[in-house]
């Protein structure tokens, strides 16, 4: 069975994340602790630079054509793309999405989500992977080549969309379980 995004809201409210890629239904789990801990930290650091744009997280749903209606963890739209941004979420292409990497789900964020925002021409797209601190950068410009950025390498990291200032050691900062 073939999904179109108009069927996205029919999928049970079961505490799971129902997304639609390529027409496919896929499922996953919710986010664990230390997974919420680093998106509350980059959502804190975007909050405190971002002049020229608006970000949202998970679960506002992000719809890319007909057939697919995805969750990324965080996005930013810059304000010239603000009319993307409706009621029920996100109609059209953000500047830049964020996902975090979750045990399981390192192939859908690093090949399926990448190939889907790519095929949309997302400018920057990154994976944080929280158990290498790491972040997969690939950028429209760029061919969506992947750039690696490394805590043990380097402090910081700027994005190239909004040009906000990563202090990777409060980035990856986790929390105490």
């Amino acid at each position: 069975v073939l999904y179109k995004i108009d069927q996205f809201w029919d999928f049970p409210d079961d505490g799971n994340y129902h997304e639609i890629i390529r027409g496919e239904h896929i499922v996953s789990k919710s986010p664990s602790l230390i997974h919420q801990t680093i998106s509350i930290n980059i959502l804190k650091i975007i909050f405190s630079q971002l002049k020229n744009g608006t970000p949202f997280h998970a679960p506002t749903g992000l719809f890319l054509g007909k057939e697919n209606a995805v969750i990324p963890d965080i996005m930013v739209i810059s304000k010239d793309n603000s009319d993307i941004m409706q009621k029920k979420g996100i109609y059209g292409v953000p500047e830049w999405i964020i996902e975090i990497l979750s045990p399981g789900n390192s192939r859908h964020d690093l090949i399926t989500k990448r190939d889907l925002y790519q095929r949309h021409s997302v400018e920057e797209y990154w994976v944080v992977d929280t158990e290498t601190d790491r972040i997969y950068v690939f950028q429209n410009e760029q061919n969506y080549e992947e750039k690696i950025i490394r805590l043990e390498k380097i402090e910081f990291y700027t994005s190239k969309v909004f040009s906000i200032k990563f202090d990777l050691k409060e980035l990856f900062k986790k929390p105490e379980v």
